[in-house]
């Protein structure tokens, strides 16, 4: 089993009131994180012909938002956390015909989530960042 990863902690010790310091591998947690993104897109069409008046390649950027949904589990305890989302990406496609494009693109998300651990005197925070990078092959009708 991989070691743990070492953050920083902002804070102080809830019983002791002692500053936080870094925290190493304690204890283990684990996150699953869900996105769900809708993003508006902006393109720029390069070497336009009749025959393919979308370009034969485009780069396009895009900004957009959502819900991010986070699962922790900490030693048997799990707690799901629902976060609004922030989202950018940058990508290029290149058309090899005119219905059959390739295309790679990379995308960053993030949101921010409080956890718990069903008290309300402790809790924790995290910033959850997630970068994509995705490649394929896209198919136009």
């Amino acid at each position: 089993m991989p070691d743990g990863q070492v953050i920083p902690g902002f804070g102080t010790f809830l019983t002791s009131g002692t500053p936080l310091g870094l925290i190493g591998p304690i204890s283990r947690r684990e996150f699953a994180v869900d996105n769900i993104a809708f993003n508006l897109l902006f393109r720029y069409p390069i070497w336009a012909t009749d025959d393919m008046p979308q370009g034969r390649w485009y780069p396009y950027v895009g900004i957009g938002g959502g819900t991010q949904r986070a699962r922790l589990s900490l030693q048997g305890y799990e707690e799901t956390s629902y976060s609004p989302s922030i989202q950018a990406l940058a990508g290029i496609k290149f058309f090899v015909i005119k219905y059959l494009a390739l295309f790679g693109e990379t995308k960053w998300t993030q949101g921010w989530h409080t956890f718990k651990y069903e008290t309300d005197s402790y809790w924790e925070r995290y910033s959850i960042s997630t970068i994509h990078l995705v490649g394929g092959v896209a198919l136009h009708f």
